[in-house]
């Protein structure tokens, strides 16, 4: 419900957001306009309504392993396609090493494998090394220890258009 967007919108960026959830994009669009920033929140399913315009950054952050490898894939080079030249991706995702992908055993679920989400970005300027690494999530195990995932994080420029 905002995690990732309400901290650019209050240094002065304009913030587009897409969920699936109305009762969170009523929250989202309620709590900017009570801050007075420029966040607009809208309903859609970013996978049947796809992205249209440019953007100077595109954050997407732990969403991908809700869906389908193919079209994860397809939705990163969309949102690689739709970054204004210059601009940034930050892209979240969890890897085959973890709890959750254990658990998604047999389901088709977009995880990557170690490096592969780095690799999808070769070309791009890494504004810091592409990172892996472990964590807790705030679901428990049966015997109540967090569950723990390794996850990929990227920080990307695309390269400059030259003329």
């Amino acid at each position: 419900q905002g995690r990732n967007a309400f901290p650019f919108a209050r240094v002065g960026y304009e913030v587009s957001v897409m969920d699936i959830s109305s009762v969170a994009v009523a929250q989202m669009n309620a709590r900017a306009q009570a801050e007075g920033l420029s966040l607009h929140a809208e309903e859609g399913d970013i996978f049947a309504r796809g992205i249209s315009g440019e953007y100077d950054m595109i954050v997407c952050a732990f969403l991908l392993h809700f869906y389908p490898r193919a079209q994860s894939g397809s939705l990163l080079r969309e949102i690689k396609k739709h970054t204004a030249h210059g601009g940034y991706n930050a892209v979240a995702a969890f890897t085959t090493k973890g709890d959750f992908y254990r658990e998604s055993a047999g389901r088709d679920r977009c995880y990557f494998l170690p490096g592969e989400l780095a690799a999808m970005y070769a070309g791009w300027e890494h504004v810091f090394p592409p990172l892996e690494q472990w964590g807790d999530g705030v679901e428990a195990r049966a015997d109540g220890r967090p569950k723990r995932n390794v996850s990929a994080h990227v920080l990307a420029q695309t390269p400059w258009l030259i003329v």
